[in-house]
Order: structure tokens, then sequence, then C-alpha cells
């Protein structure tokens, strides 16, 4: 009896306790509502959208709304008005180093220009946008569509920054059907590495440990008997050409030297001075750019240092961002960044080889085992060994492999 009461008193303390409670509500000051309060378009937030486009494809239709941001919902209705803008064309192209055209107005549609934020709602209606390609759209040709927010009726300000979203329109081959051509089949079991060589060859080991060299004809299509260039280099794991003279190999680990080497004019080579680079390179990815040779370790962090110089030699940070990617190439003053999912990104290059923001170029490269830079082409390497070539590859344009 006496552990009933107990626990009675102990449910009405708990209860007295919580009425007791005071429920406290902030209250936002004048300033900071003028500070988070303002008008926004949502998907300006992540920078430009980008949608590739076939000129003999069907429209698309994208949208995009308006939102209030800070605490408070909206006090009346308010009245947006949205619409294409071509007097933010030349901002837009000083501010990125863009030289996109703007996308003709015959190529677009919008259902209307009014949305509308009725009381006590933060999120107004969608306004769609239809991109309608046709012939007058050149292929590999990017156009910008910059829509606005024009004008609104309530008192609350617009927030700059986001008051714009920019629709790049990427002109393209409809899904599918990029043009590709077989230039060599290798079978399945066709080896251990393969990666480019001097000239726009290819180099493979061979499960014997032995290396070809394999050379296009003018066509591009390595129709000739390789040439064996290495015998048993079991030590090696990879190699990465640094231009049509030289190249360098990295052994496997422990060690993970690096070792430089001369290319001669019938492919072979032979040792370079200076020839050992140090050891202990397995720590990074390697990505030769030019001038420089590019470190990417486990973290993401881009470093360069001078080609073909030592392990040891100065670092010096680049970029962030660079974590897990499949593969990283150098392509003439770009950088490609190829994504496990099949995203194939691009970045501009500085002379110091810093890279500026990313920009998709291409999807479904996931059906490749490798790609590989070989001179202005594109190679990808398939589950059958079977390669194929994208010719005069263009990093303007988008590539929808699949």
């Amino acid at each position: 009896m006496k552990s009933k009461i107990n626990y009675i008193l102990g449910l009405l303390l708990i209860v007295m306790m919580f009425s007791c409670s005071k429920v406290i509500i902030y209250e936002t000051t004048a300033e900071e509502d003028a500070l988070y309060g303002k008008l926004y378009i949502p998907k300006a937030e992540r920078g430009v959208v980008q949608q590739a486009v076939s000129p003999s494809g069907e429209p698309i239709d994208l949208d995009f709304n308006v939102y209030l941001g800070g605490p408070k919902d909206a006090g009346q209705d308010i009245q947006i008005t949205a619409a294409a803008d071509a007097s933010l064309l030349d901002s837009f192209n000083r501010a990125n180093g863009t030289n996109y055209e703007l996308l003709p107005a015959s190529n677009y549609q919008l259902t209307g220009s009014n949305l509308l934020i009725t009381a006590g709602q933060r999120m107004s209606n969608k306004l769609q946008v239809q991109i309608k390609p046709d012939a007058n759209l050149q292929l590999f040709k990017s156009y910008l569509l910059p829509i606005t927010i024009q004008s609104q009726s309530s008192g609350i300000a617009t927030n700059r920054k986001f008051q714009t979203i920019y629709y790049v329109i990427q002109v393209s081959y409809p899904r599918g059907e990029v043009p590709r051509d077989k230039v060599l089949s290798l079978g399945a079991n066709w080896g251990l590495f393969i990666g480019p060589g001097s000239r726009g060859s290819l180099l493979l080991k061979k499960n014997n440990h032995d290396i070809m060299s394999y050379v296009p004809d003018q066509a591009g299509v390595f129709s000739d008997p390789p040439k064996v260039v290495g015998v048993f280099w079991d030590a090696s794991e990879s190699w990465y050409l640094i231009d049509d003279q030289s190249i360098v190999f990295r052994n496997h680990p422990y060690w993970a030297g690096l070792f430089s080497f001369r290319i001669n004019a019938d492919y072979t080579m032979a040792q370079a001075n200076p020839f050992w680079l140090g050891d202990f390179w397995n720590k990074w990815t390697l990505v030769p750019f030019k001038n420089y040779l590019l470190t990417v370790d486990a973290n993401g962090i881009m470093n360069r240092q001078p080609v073909l110089s030592n392990v040891s030699a100065a670092k010096t940070e680049v970029a962030t961002g660079f974590k897990g990617y499949k593969q990283l190439m150098a392509f003439k003053d770009e950088l490609l960044a190829l994504e496990s999912n099949g995203k194939l990104w691009a970045y501009s290059m500085s002379e110091l080889a810093v890279p500026s923001n990313r920009r998709l170029i291409g999807e479904g490269f996931d059906m490749y085992q490798k790609i590989i830079v070989l001179k202005g082409d594109l190679v990808g390497l398939d589950a059958a060994g079977d390669i194929y070539r994208y010719k005069d590859f263009r990093t303007d344009g988008f590539y929808p492999l699949k």
C-alpha cells in the first residue's frame, strides 16, 4: 500500500513540474527579419543548372519556384514576376570565363510569369520552363538562359545572390547515340594494365608482364600487330605519360618507386636522367599536367610539384575536393575526372595547374572499365576487351553515352 501511495505522489510531482514550466517562444527582431527574411529561388543555390538536349530530341520540361527565407511565414499574399533576362548574359560570361550565347527565344517557353506565395506559406507555386530543341541549335554548343525575379508585391527584400537561376543548355547527340569507332579487340583476358603511350599509341602490360606497344594507323585503328617494348617488367604496377618523349613507371608497393624513361622513335624505352625519382609514390594518385606532376592524397587534397622531380620535392597545394574519383586525366588545358557512377567532369586549369569549378560533360562512362586520353581523342575499354574511340573529343559539349 505504501509503495502505491509513493507511486501516486511521484506522478503528481511530475505533473506539477510540467504545469509550472513555461514555453519560451523566441520573437525575432525587425533587424533579423530583414537579414534572413528574403525572397530567393532555391535552385539558384546550386549554381548553374545544366541540361543536355539533342537538336532532334523531344521538348524538356524544367521548373523552379520562389521561397521566403527566415523564420516567419508570409504575412500576406506575395505576387512575384519572373522572366528571362538577356541583359545578364555578358556579366555571367565575364564572371565565369565563358562565352555562352543566349538561348534563342524560339527554343524555350515559360508557362506564364507569375508566382504566388499565399499568406501563411513560404513556398510559391512552380513555374514551368520548356526547352524546345530544333535544328537551329548547333551541336556541341552551350547556350545560357537566365531567368530572374523581376518584381514582387511585398516590401520584403530579394536575395540578390539567388535572385536568378541560370540554365546552361548543352547541345549534344541523342542519349545512347554518341558516335564511336571500335579500334581494337583484346579479349576479356587482355592483361594487367593499359594506358597511354607516345604519339597516340597504347601501352599494355600482358599477363606475362611484357609491355606491348599498339600504334594506330591514320584512321586511328590499331590494325598492326603490337610490338614488345619491355620484357618481363614484373615490378612495374602502372605508368604515366609525361609527353611524347618521356614516361614514368611506378613499381608495386612496398617500395612503389617511380622511374623515368626516354621514349625512342621506335617506341622502345631507355633509362632517362634522372632515373629514380624516389619511393612510396603509392600515397598519391598521380596526374602529369604540362610542367607539373599533380598528386592527390586519400583526403582529396591536390598538390603540384615540378614534373620529373623527386618524391621529396616541395609540393604546393592547389585544390581540395578530389576524393573518390575513379580516374583523373589531363586533357589539353583541362583535367577530366570520372566518377564510379559514370559521370565525367571537366575542370579548366590555369597555367599554374590550379583547377576551377567543375562542369559535367558526360554520363554513362561506367560502361567502360577504363577511359584513356590519346591526344585529342578519348578511348574506352569495355569488359569484353574491346576499345572504342571518340574522335576529336570536346569538353565544351556533352556526351550522354547511354
